[in-house]
């Protein structure tokens, strides 16, 4: 048999993550959006993909990317990697930011989009209400790592750190954005539905605002019931082969979200952008845009 901690040791290894609990709290829509069938409900509003209004530049297996987002994504890359031209940062933008959400929000967006939205913003509720931040993460978070990390995506600076992933654009513009010990509202990323906490800014002398480094918690509602459920029924008293089983079907959720992810199309409304997109991802005529 494994121990207690391996196990949860085995889930945090899954999702990444690293830092100490937070104990404090406070806190767009688009145009023509990603197709959606549910209802929204009056109380809980379907989360959007993106959050800027406006003419629609591609369109992601059918999910409308507005240009505002596009050239509010080229600022965020502009500030991680200043020296890069325009057109290598845009297809980054696109290829690293804009397809994986993309993607993810059009296969779910029939199925998960209300859900999510509905567990999201009653998280939100409960911190606007004045709970502790670490309270209503326990409780509602989908992330495995929710009791070892407890949200934390660690100490970050909106310039990349040398050997650290940065964070979701979603996730990076809204934490260096609000007020130090707010939270946000929800919003998608390729994960799922987040809403972030920022605490604890700290600017070194001579260092910009775009260098100050903060600590970011999320509280994640993951994308795929199927996903959700096999991470709730994940606890300590597994055998070493039971271990073994979980950790695999996780890979298999995680490799079949990597294939929505290559397989999705672009379909180019602005002709601006053609030139940045890689021509494999270009939808060809047939293709459904979902």
């Amino acid at each position: 048999m494994i121990s207690t901690r391996s196990i949860v040791l085995l889930a945090a290894v899954l999702l990444c993550g690293c830092g100490e609990q937070p104990s404090g709290a406070g806190g767009t829509e688009s145009e023509t959006q990603a197709p959606v069938s549910p209802a929204e409900h009056a109380d809980h509003p379907l989360v959007k993909p993106f959050k800027e209004e406006g003419p629609a530049a591609l369109r992601v297996d059918g999910v409308p990317v507005p240009k505002a987002t596009l050239e509010r994504y080229k600022q965020i890359y502009k500030i991680r990697r200043p020296t890069v031209s325009d057109k290598t940062l845009m297809r980054e933008v696109i290829e690293e930011g804009i397809v994986p959400l993309a993607a993810m929000y059009a296969h779910y967006a029939k199925t998960d989009i209300a859900e999510l939205s509905r567990r999201a913003w009653a998280a939100h509720e409960r911190l606007e209400a004045g709970e502790q931040w670490g309270v209503v993460l326990a409780d509602v978070s989908d992330d495995p790592n929710k009791s070892i990390q407890f949200g934390s995506i660690g100490v970050r600076q909106r310039l990349s750190v040398p050997g650290l992933a940065p964070p979701s654009p979603e996730v990076e513009e809204r934490a260096f954005s609000q007020a130090m010990n707010t939270h946000s509202e929800p919003f998608c990323t390729d994960k799922g539905v987040e809403i972030v906490l920022a605490k604890n800014e700290v600017r070194s002398a001579g260092r910009t605002e775009a260098q100050a480094t903060r600590e970011i918690y999320s509280i994640l509602f993951l994308w795929d019931a199927g996903y959700r459920e096999l991470l709730a029924q994940w606890g300590p008293g597994r055998s070493e082969a039971e271990a073994e089983e979980f950790k695999a079907k996780v890979a298999r959720f995680k490799e079949g979200m990597k294939r929505r992810i290559r397989a999705a199309r672009i379909e180019v409304l602005d002709e601006e952008y053609r030139s940045v997109i890689y021509p494999f991802r270009l939808a060809k005529k047939g293709d459904s845009d979902g």
